[in-house]
């Protein structure tokens, strides 16, 4: 580990060549994805996969700011400390930049996003791309390169959302506002497909569709644009603290689940689809999860906060804020980077450079089918953090770094880190007057998590707390040392003790806080209590126990009381079962909440205390959707032993939990009846046999050394001029080959060698191949 002054002069050069971009905020991107995936049937670790993958259209976009891209600035190169560099293709860079929906500052060729047609065209080019590719992909039966497709499409199918006009109103200047689209009768959220064709055709003039594109009166602009009022100035919604926010996450929830479906009819593999749906969680996959996730909250891009600065050497503005932190950015990075791409990102690699072509114009796609049955179907439950604390949550020198942690229905999210403050209540932005001028304060937005839930909906009620009382028999030899449990089915046990205590002896009378905060986390409900069990360790010197009552109570209710017990647990016999628990198995329209809040550190993370019991420091809560709750939890240390204080790190917290509701598109008009039956049509003539395939090329890198590389045309017909590159050590521009023929060139005369050789074939994508997927080859880990 690298010691934390390095670490912060490193960063002190990373923020040398920071300047304002268009980054896109990656919480609510991870959100919908993981959401909209596990609707359509996927696992969590398969949505995480396709999570990540909708992330790196993100992380390539910004190639200048990244130290191991091979695109910054030498000082910011200089950040890597000596670690390798990884050189990312110009193609694949630009693919990235295109896929957001609103890349007008791109010098490539692109519809004109400033009007409606134009954006139906993005929408013809996009489809077009990626049925073909879903396609190709099913014939190598890949499922990384499949999740891959589904990641890189999404990113700019929700980014149409947040990053156009499309849910806005009329504004009464010209350009300002939006088409109005709730009022146009297909319901209050429809996507872009839900509106016919016909009727899009006619949103022109005011109320014209566009994104954040040169021509228009709005840019993207950054995260707290008109003190965060209104949308004058910038189109952006992508975070919880910008108007029309909510309204563009549920519209993008429900066209990422219409894209789902729609890849997976272009796809046509049934069988590769379901591999892909179960793909297992893996070390590489949780490492590419936590670095999205910490590269983007240190970044300042997770969900709002501002991006980091280094206030003591000024330069701080309007764009950053108090989630940023280059410090700790300059950690995930590295983190990330080391060892090189996991097989994800390859598989990204190998398919984000297909979605910079641009068919011109792009072929005309059949609309998607309406997502009115999700519509009908689907409510949604929005958590907020309105304010904290940390009491005694925090470093002993200077302020905490804190963020929240939280599981909705099985989901799990996470926020933004706030830095340097012991306490927030997120405030809003506004103009300060200062000797300088007026200066831009706050801007902030309570901790927001939006997760969809059927209609209807029945589940067990989650356990939010669980007590059990154990009294002990008056003779002599009744008590115990030896440890005690509780067991509640056959996979959970829970010890039971207090801190500084002497448990457990002779006539004791006393009621343990059950440590159930992990189980909580995991989803634990009251239908899994299948059992009440007193287990007792084997034998030590004072090892018979007389246990005279237990008293077990769940959510303020007690679910056994048994107060004439009066059995010794000893030698083989050292377990008592409830006789008369009866498993509950009602349900009902219930959302089980998670909340945990922790403070950010450089080595392990301090969990802040808002439990009021011992030994547990998250809240459980349950949540039947309705009006608006509005809660407070504080942490304590109810039921502790003799020490002050059960769980250390007490913190407090105040959360909302409120329901949304959607209008969804009504039926289609029934169809007139013809008036007459014309008489039956001839059948149709047999199709004519299908004629050879057209002829193509088809590149293959057949040999790779630490100086040449081999190609060779696979294909039926020959292949223009096409540049070979060799990423880091070369690029050779190969005038054709003949179908048939292959050529061998050097890419590299110098003396140096060793290292990671990773070649690309047609490395611009000018040659229309007959597999486009087949052009690389590694040769990894040379040593000379």
């Amino acid at each position: 580990m690298r010691s934390k002054v390095l670490t912060v002069l490193a960063a002190a050069l990373l923020w040398l060549g920071v300047t304002g971009a268009a980054a896109y905020d990656t919480g609510p991107h991870a959100d919908l994805t993981r959401d909209a995936l596990m609707a359509e049937g996927f696992s969590p670790s398969a949505a995480d996969v396709g999570m990540v993958n909708n992330w790196f259209v993100d992380y390539y976009t910004n190639p200048g700011k990244n130290p191991y891209s091979g695109h910054a600035s030498w000082t910011i190169g200089l950040t890597r400390l000596g670690l390798p560099r990884e050189s990312w293709p110009a193609y694949q860079v630009e693919a990235a930049q295109r896929m957001h929906f609103d890349s007008g500052r791109l010098s490539l060729p692109m519809a004109d996003l400033s009007r409606t047609a134009g954006v139906e065209q993005e929408w013809d080019r996009l489809m077009f791309l990626t049925r073909k590719w879903a396609q190709s992909v099913g014939r190598r039966n890949d499922p990384y390169l499949l999740m891959s497709v589904i990641g890189i499409s999404l990113h700019s199918v929700q980014d149409f959302y947040t990053h156009s006009n499309w849910v806005e109103d009329p504004h009464a200047e010209p350009g300002r506002g939006g088409p109005g689209i709730a009022s146009l009768g297909h319901g209050d959220h429809p996507t872009w497909f839900d509106i016919p064709p016909e009727v899009r055709a006619t949103l022109v003039g005011d109320r014209a569709v566009y994104t954040g594109v040169v021509g228009v009166p709005r840019g993207h602009s950054h995260w707290r644009e008109d003190l965060n009022r209104s949308l004058y100035n910038g189109l952006n919604k992508d975070w919880p603290g910008r108007p029309r926010y909510t309204e563009s996450y549920i519209t993008s929830y429900f066209a990422t689940r219409q894209w789902i479906r729609a890849v997976r009819t272009w796809l046509g593999n049934e069988p590769l689809w379901r591999r892909a749906m179960a793909l297992p969680p893996t070390a590489a996959l949780r490492r590419d999860v936590e670095g999205a996730t910490e590269i983007s909250r240190h970044s300042g891009h997770w969900q709002g906060g501002g991006e980091p600065c280094l206030r003591y050497f000024g330069g701080c503005g309007e764009r950053n804020g108090k989630a940023g932190s280059l410090a700790s950015l300059k950690l995930a990075i590295d983190e990330f980077h080391l060892g090189g791409p996991s097989r994800y990102r390859r598989a990204f690699n190998t398919m984000i450079g297909a979605y910079r072509d641009y068919p011109d114009p792009p072929p005309v796609m059949p609309d998607l089918p309406s997502t009115r049955t999700d519509q009908l179907l689907t409510r949604f439950v929005r958590l907020e953090i309105l304010n904290y604390a940390g009491i005694d949550l925090g470093d002993p020198v200077g302020q905490a770094d804190i963020y929240a942690n939280a599981r909705i229905r099985g989901q799990g999210y996470t926020s933004a880190i706030i830095n340097d403050a012991d306490s927030f209540s997120f405030p809003r932005a506004r103009l300060v007057p200062t000797p300088f001028g007026e200066a831009l304060f706050g801007g902030y937005h309570a901790f927001t998590w939006i997760r969809s839930v059927p209609a209807p909906h029945a589940q067990s009620m989650p356990v939010t707390s669980m007590t059990v009382r154990i009294e002990t028999g008056n003779r002599r030899g009744a008590g115990t040392d030896d440890d005690v449990y509780l067991r509640i089915n056959g996979r959970q046990r829970f010890s039971l003790g207090k801190r500084a205590y002497d448990d457990f002896g002779r006539d004791d009378d006393d009621t343990y806080s059950v440590p159930i905060g992990d189980a909580t986390r995991a989803g634990l409900t009251v239908r899994d209590i299948d059992r009440e069990v007193i287990e007792k360790s084997r034998d030590g010197v004072a090892g018979a126990w007389l246990l005279k009552g237990v008293t077990l109570v769940v959510n303020g209710r007690a679910v056994v009381r048994e107060r004439s017990i009066n059995r010794w647990l000893k030698n083989k016999r050292r377990t008592w079962t409830a006789p008369r628990l009866v498993r509950d198995r009602r349900a009902g329209d219930v959302v089980p909440i998670w909340l945990q809040l922790r403070e950010d550190d450089f080595g392990p993370q301090d969990d802040g205390d808002v439990n009021r019991y011992d030994r547990v420091g998250t809240q459980a809560l349950a949540y039947r959707p309705g009006p608006p709750v509005t809660g407070r939890l504080r942490g304590g240390s109810l039921l502790r032993g003799r020490l002050p204080m059960g769980n250390g790190d007490r913190a407090r917290l105040t959360y909302r939990l409120s329901t949304l509701a959607t209008v969804a598109p009504p039926l289609p008009a029934p169809a007139e009846p013809p008036v007459t039956t014309p008489p039956p049509l001839p059948p149709d003539p047999a199709p004519p046999p299908p004629g050879p395939p057209a002829a193509r090329p088809d590149l293959v890198i057949t040999a790779l050394d630490t100086r040449t590389v081999t190609v060779m045309n696979t294909g039926t017909a020959a292949a223009g001029a096409f540049n070979v590159t060799v990423v880091g050590w070369g690029v050779v521009r190969v005038p054709g080959l003949a179908a048939g023929a292959s050529e061998t060139v050097t890419f590299y005369t110098g003396t140096n060698c060793g290292g990671d050789y990773r070649a690309f074939a047609d490395s611009q994508n000018e040659v229309a191949e007959d597999d486009e997927l087949n052009n690389t080859r590694e040769l990894l880990g040379v040593i000379c």
